[in-house]
């Protein structure tokens, strides 16, 4: 696909032939939005070759998302990937090489069934509608409990969340005003 001067891109992924399908964003000039419209359980995306960190979406589905970001998009200790959620009933999300990732929930509540990145070190929270994850998040480092390797920051988050962490975090959690678990 060859994009130009288009902020959102979203795909709609009901795809059923077994196998994720992928989308190679390398021609694509001024997209700020990628991710997914809706999906079933079957249309897992790939977003491949992003050249710069962009905002994502998922809502109205189960599917997985993975973005493949290039080594220069990635670069450095501040990288920091935003995903909103709404209406979500299952569906991984993997953005390797961000070390934040900053979820916001609207709409509907939503489960995602993972979230990861191979440097994630912390992981923010906001929004209205409750949010699970269900598999327990790895952070990149373990950290020490003078300096924490694993950071999640839910303080302005007003739906529910339920959350787990591996059992080797040193964890800094800061909960919302919703009925955390």
């Amino acid at each position: 696909l060859d994009i130009n001067n288009v902020e959102t891109v979203l795909i709609a992924n009901f795809d059923t032939h077994g196998g994720d399908t992928t989308v190679d964003t390398a021609l694509f000039d001024g997209v700020t939005t990628l991710g997914l419209s809706s999906s079933a359980g079957t249309g897992d995306t790939i977003f491949s070759n992003i050249v710069a960190v962009t905002d994502g979406t998922m809502s109205n589905g189960s599917a997985d998302m993975t973005w493949t970001y290039t080594a220069a998009a990635v670069v450095g200790t501040a990288d920091v990937q935003n995903l909103a959620v709404s209406n979500l009933a299952a569906g991984a999300f993997l953005a390797n090489g961000t070390e934040t990732i900053s979820i916001s929930t609207s709409g509907v509540k939503s489960t995602l069934t993972s979230v990861a990145s191979n440097a994630l070190k912390t992981l923010n929270i906001s929004g209205d509608q409750s949010l699970k994850i269900t598999n327990a998040v790895d952070f990149a480092a373990n950290g020490t409990t003078v300096a924490p390797g694993a950071v999640i920051d839910a303080s302005s988050m007003t739906g529910k969340l339920t959350i787990t962490t591996t059992a080797s975090e040193n964890l800094s959690l800061k909960a919302g005003s919703g009925d955390d678990t």
